[in-house]
């Protein structure tokens, strides 16, 4: 699922830096985690973890912990507040 099918923007991941196209922050931007945590729970986990396994082929710079902690944890963590 695209982002923009979300949000209604093109609020998308740019590869390889995985920043958001629009913004420029990195991806997940400000302006799509509240499209993604509207998901159910299944299909946010699925598609975190299909950019999180495509992020990994990109940004080989950064530990399986780091893209844990952009993809999984930090957005856990948004939908707790």
């Amino acid at each position: 699922m695209r982002c923009a099918e979300m949000t209604g923007r093109h609020h998308e991941p740019v590869r390889p830096t995985w920043a958001c196209g629009a913004c420029g922050e990195q991806w997940p931007c400000s302006t799509a985690l509240p499209a993604i945590l509207a998901l159910d729970e299944p299909a946010q986990a699925l598609l975190l973890w299909d950019w999180f396994e495509e992020a990994a082929t990109d940004l080989v710079d950064l530990t399986g912990a780091d893209l844990h902690q952009r993809f999984i944890r930090d957005v856990r963590e948004a939908e707790q507040r």
